[in-house]
């Protein structure tokens, strides 16, 4: 089966409560675009709610999702992996990897696709500038 890859790449910079997100979600997206981008904010929205919870200082989140898509239709995903970049002073190691796994199990999105294909995840923190 032939596939294409599909990179999409979304930021968000944390408040308190809330993340603001750069670029905002697309007017007019593809449909297939659309889910990406749904499946990226829902995954920091989650992702940023955990790391809150475990009172880590993320100031700024970026996610970068690379899916494969068949070339054939209905031109499904077949894969998708997510690389999550934290903006943050000090992260704990192990709190971090517990709020990417349960990211997975609490953002809806996720769940759902996981169930029909394979969906990876892994994080970096980014440098300081």
């Amino acid at each position: 089966m032939e596939t294409t890859p599909i990179l999409l790449e979304l930021t968000a910079t944390a408040s308190a409560a809330s993340l603001v997100f750069h670029p905002d979600m697309p007017t007019d997206p593809d449909p297939m675009q659309g889910l990406l981008h749904l499946l990226g904010r829902c995954s920091l929205l989650t992702l940023h709610g955990i790391m809150r919870r475990q009172r880590q200082n993320v100031h700024g989140y970026r996610v970068t999702i690379t899916a494969q898509r068949t070339n054939t239709h209905p031109k499904i995903y077949t894969s998708i992996d997510l690389h999550f970049r934290f903006a943050a002073e000090r992260l704990d190691e192990t709190k971090t990897n517990q709020a990417v796994r349960l990211f997975a199990k609490y953002c809806p999105i996720h769940h759902h696709l996981s169930a029909s294909m394979v969906l990876a995840h892994r994080w970096s923190q980014e440098e300081q500038g």
